[in-house]
């Protein structure tokens, strides 16, 4: 689906591509905020304008990092074999990471 962007392009917005925690409702305002804060600060470059951005960014991060991890925790309570299987996958690279570093702090 095409769409005209407010900088004057077309773009393509493909809705069935967004991220499955992706929660419209809440996201969107808080996206449209920051991006306001993130224009004023551009605009007048004062200390009071970098903090209410700063302050915006933080909110929009841990909403993003709050449905993530409810998504995930709903994704495994959810599954069966082959979602605990699959959760092992995506793991499993950080899992080892993990044990490689303290092997070479000396922790294990």
């Amino acid at each position: 689906m095409k769409a005209y962007s407010s900088q004057c392009r077309w773009v393509s917005t493909n809705p069935s591509r967004a991220e499955a925690w992706w929660d419209k409702k809440q996201l969107d305002n808080l996206v449209q905020r920051r991006t306001q804060a993130r224009r004023e600060k551009l605009k007048h470059q004062t200390i009071k304008t970098r903090r209410e951005y700063y302050h915006h960014q933080q909110l929009f991060k841990q909403k993003v990092w709050e449905l993530k991890s409810s998504h995930w925790r709903k994704f495994l309570a959810e599954g069966g074999p082959d979602h605990a299987y699959q959760a092992y996958i995506f793991t499993k690279d950080k899992l080892d990471t993990i044990a490689a570093s303290s092997k070479t702090r000396g922790m294990n």
